[in-house]
């Protein structure tokens, strides 16, 4: 029997959006809520899964944690982290830039 788990090797780069899915050349990206009373401190609001192509296997890629800023988010995958920044039309995932630890006074 086939695992239906599939790897996302390439996950920066430019995306269609159509609704809450995100349309790639080798998989599609789908943005999901979390249910408040599954929401922790390590578990946001949103989340994002992977969608295999053809066959459509689903996995689970990472919590989508938001920024500052109107439609831009920020997650991990295997230790590194990535900018995600969702227009109606369009969504770019990115290296995050480093994060700079506040001095103490």
């Amino acid at each position: 029997m086939k695992s239906n788990r599939f790897k996302v090797k390439a996950i920066a780069g430019r995306y269609d959006v159509q609704g809450s899915r995100l349309i790639g050349n080798d998989f599609d990206l789908l943005i999901q809520q979390r249910p408040a009373h599954l929401q922790t401190q390590s578990k946001s609001g949103s989340y994002m899964l992977a969608i295999s192509k053809p066959m459509g296997f689903r996995n689970y890629v990472s919590s989508l944690w938001p920024t500052k800023e109107a439609g831009r988010y920020e997650f991990d995958v295997a230790k590194v982290r990535y900018s995600l920044h969702v227009t109606p039309s369009t969504a770019v995932i990115e290296l995050a830039p480093p994060r700079v630890k506040e001095q103490a006074r």
